[in-house]
């Protein structure tokens, strides 16, 4: 298919607040596109007991105490049919709103789903245990097994306190939103100590119970290229490309918001606009070195789906752009899918065109310019970039949709986001917009 020009003229974008002085932007770096040749800790110091530790011994011995009476098969049974209805309705439920997984309710949904399925199996299976223990308890052995039942019942209860304290702290440690004395009386806990210097991270675990990512459905064209060659993650280029890749975390309208950025110059960091939708509190953490820093938005273009962000101090390295990708070339989509840990997918870019389509609320019909590419995209992979053998930005990406057997994604083209930096004043704070979910 056969792809438009965009306009000469820079698009209308809608900015919030503040005026830009003649002159000011940003200039990203843009090279010609050519054919590329293909521990665990060792201990910790005795720290003080804090209130914390306390209350965590006190809940370990009452569950341990629950888990004595009610008994070893009755508690394994309910947990395990909660576990399991949980992920079985995680899967259901974006099945039952419109766009599936891809669809702006499908994360809403999966949890509705895995809070209903999981009650629903838990209960039903803890019956079944307290069945199975009364049924063991007849003839001769009543006593034997009783005991036995109960003290397996309260390790059991205990281990469950354990892995809740281990997770909770990690979210309460890796969110931006938690206040500042919860992530202190975390840090100063001997007992969360402990475990997490003997547990593993609980990066994985986390990723399970993704923070929000709002990935817009789109129902554009499709790449007609060949299909993702797996060897695009291994090579040398992507692994600089991973450099300048950042992490962008923030909370809007209550909900904890996580996507993908890249940092076009120092300081600056491109992202979708509905990751920072609603946002006053975006942080950017650097893949590579884990700096941390806030960043404010200084461009923010719904119908493109593009924002700037300012983050003062950010040391991170920038990437070159490509200034014409060739279609059918191989890319890497670099970010964080289910706001997990980073991830390198491979991927091939199509053709850019212009296209009638949805803004990142869903609102139109608007003209934009759109790159489609094959390749997996997920929640927390919005406004990360689509790297070539070289390491350099081919795309940003802002959309995924799936529909007769087939998964489209979308980035926004490198012509639509050197419009957007030139026109970003690193002066002038801009509004993020209302909240996109």
């Amino acid at each position: 298919m056969t792809g438009e020009r965009g306009p000469r003229d820079p698009p209308e974008v809608r900015r919030w607040g503040g005026r830009r002085r003649p002159g000011a932007g940003i200039r990203p770096r843009i090279v010609a596109a050519r054919t590329a040749s293909a521990a665990g800790p060792t201990g910790y110091a005795p720290s003080p007991v804090t209130g914390l530790d306390w209350v965590l011994v006190a809940v370990l011995l009452i569950a341990a105490a629950g888990g004595t009476t009610q008994g070893f098969l009755a508690s394994a049974l309910g947990f395990a049919g909660f576990v399991g209805g949980a992920l079985l309705g995680a899967r259901v439920g974006p099945l039952l709103v419109p766009g599936g997984e891809s669809g702006p309710d499908g994360p809403i949904a999966a949890i509705v789903g895995a809070m209903v399925l999981g009650i629903v199996l838990g209960v039903g299976l803890q019956r079944v245990g307290d069945r199975l223990r009364h049924a063991l308890e007849g003839g001769g052995t009543r006593r034997i097994g009783r005991a036995l039942d109960g003290a397996l019942g309260a390790v059991f209860s205990a281990a469950l306190v354990v892995l809740a304290a281990w997770f909770v702290s990690a979210m309460v440690l890796q969110s931006p939103g938690a206040p500042p004395s919860w992530r202190s009386e975390v840090r100063e806990s001997s007992v969360l100590k402990r475990l997490r210097g003997t547990l593993p991270p609980a990066d994985d675990a986390l990723a399970l119970l993704s923070r929000f990512d709002p990935l817009p459905g789109f129902a554009g064209p499709r790449a007609v290229v060949d299909a993702p060659d797996p060897a695009i993650t291994r090579v040398p280029g992507v692994a600089r490309g991973r450099r300048g890749v950042v992490r962008v975390e923030g909370s809007a309208c209550g909900v904890g918001v996580v996507g993908t950025g890249w940092v076009a110059s120092p300081g600056v960091v491109v992202t979708n606009q509905h990751v920072i939708a609603g946002e006053g509190d975006t942080q950017v953490t650097a893949e590579v070195g884990g700096q941390r820093v806030d960043a404010e938005a200084i461009y923010a273009d719904r119908a493109q789906d593009i924002a700037i962000l300012s983050a003062p101090g950010l040391t991170t390295d920038a990437l070159d752009t490509v200034r014409e990708p060739r279609s059918g070339s191989s890319a890497a989509i670099l970010g964080y899918p289910l706001a997990g840990p980073f991830r390198a997918r491979a991927g091939r870019i199509g053709e850019a065109q212009t296209v009638t389509g949805e803004d990142s609320y869903g609102q139109g019909p608007i003209r934009r310019r759109v790159l489609p590419f094959r390749g997996l995209v997920q929640q927390g992979n919005s406004g990360g970039p689509l790297v070539d053998r070289r390491g350099r930005v081919v795309g940003t990406v802002f959309a995924s949709s799936s529909g007769n057997g087939q998964r489209r994604s979308f980035a926004v083209p490198n012509d639509v986001v050197r419009r957007a930096l030139r026109s970003a004043d690193p002066g002038v704070r801009v509004s993020t917009g209302p909240c996109s979910h």
